[in-house]
């Protein structure tokens, strides 16, 4: 079996994404996972599930957005949990 095909992305990147930004809301407003996640193809499941991850990690909410980007504070946490493997 052989490797798919990857690309070299960013933090901001990947915490900008449309899917990432809903999982972690609905996660804050308390939305369940199945109500969406079955509906959803494979490649949509993962950045919306490490939103929703994000939120249960950080324990408590914090804004992603700021301005038009990511918010410092939030990709330092993500980056955080990232790199010691608390989310994938």
């Amino acid at each position: 079996m052989s490797q798919i095909d990857t690309e070299t992305t960013t933090w901001n990147k990947v915490m900008s994404a449309p899917l990432f930004v809903e999982g972690f809301k609905d996660a804050m407003t308390g939305v369940s996972f199945y109500e969406k996640h079955d509906k959803m193809s494979d490649w949509q499941q993962y950045p919306y599930e490490r939103g929703r991850h994000f939120f249960f990690a950080l324990g408590y909410s914090i804004k992603i957005k700021q301005g038009r980007g990511i918010s410092k504070l939030a990709l330092g946490w993500f980056r955080y949990f990232y790199t010691n493997k608390i989310i994938l």
